[in-house]
């Protein structure tokens, strides 16, 4: 590896994609740059300006041109007799419907394998909280958000899942609990139920036993959550996404599926 000598940082996104940086290297060389120093090219939340909002690790982003276009990038830079250098985000993840690894631990709480990669107290003060994830996803007290009707009880056909929906967000169920929906079908206590079995408890303002310290709260609304240090290592063979593998016929409480096998979903 050679030592910088000056290096020119580019920020990547998906109107400006590795296809289009390639097209500035050669301005870059010719001003001495010996480096590019790219922004994060993991795969981020969609439409993300940034890059630290990175949703796959296990992938390159699509919207900046997947891997054919990191080749394509890296090609053009040492024909230029540059190197690169990458912007890695070890220590947080963004959260939401597009990060499987934060969905499942919605859904199977701290029995999912993924648990121990957030930095969650599962074990706060409050005992009420114990066990679950508490963040401010709801932009008014939650029984102001009740009463109004914005949290909405969805069935993904496709997927067989019950999800409790909040405008963009969508909190999934755990199937042990399908039976309690099932028997409250038709009550107006239906979805004040649904967010009682959720792992997930919403909360607005505050972040419960996700902090301030291992969150990024945006606008009231949790948008990032810190990775634990002890769960790190797992990154050097992380799973595939769990979406797709079913779970057991008949789990007990909190216990999911078994962890898919490292990389097998073949992305």
């Amino acid at each position: 590896m050679s030592i910088p000598r000056a290096t020119a940082r580019l920020q990547l996104h998906k109107d400006f994609n590795f296809d289009q940086a390639a097209e500035t290297v050669p301005y870059y060389a010719a001003l001495g740059a010996s480096h590019i120093y790219a922004s994060p090219i993991l795969t981020a939340r969609s439409g993300s300006t940034h890059g630290y909002d990175i949703v796959d690790p296990t992938r390159i982003n699509p919207e900046l041109g997947g891997e054919e276009g990191l080749r394509r990038f890296v090609a053009r830079i040492r024909a230029a007799g540059m190197g690169l250098i990458l912007d890695i985000v070890p220590n947080h993840m963004g959260v939401g419907p597009e990060n499987p690894w934060w969905q499942h631990v919605l859904e199977w709480g701290e029995g999912s394998p993924y648990a121990r990669w957030f930095d969650i107290d599962w074990r706060p003060t409050d005992e009420t909280l114990q066990g679950k994830v508490m963040a401010p996803f709801l932009g008014k007290p939650y029984g102001d958000v009740l009463a109004a009707g914005e949290i909405a009880l969805q069935f993904d056909r496709t997927r067989g899942k019950f999800f409790a929906a909040y405008y963009s967000h969508r909190f999934p169920i755990a199937p042990v609990d399908y039976a309690g929906i099932l028997r409250a079908a038709g009550s107006d206590r239906l979805i004040d139920a649904i967010a009682t079995f959720e792992e997930g408890r919403d909360a607005h303002g505050t972040s419960g036993n996700i902090t301030q310290q291992n969150a990024d709260i945006g606008f009231g609304l949790l948008r990032e959550a810190g990775l634990a240090e002890e769960g790190r290592a797992a990154f050097d063979a992380p799973p595939a996404a769990p979406d797709a593998r079913p779970p057991p016929a008949t789990p007990p409480r909190h216990r999911p599926p078994p962890a898919p096998s490292p990389r097998a979903s073949g992305r």
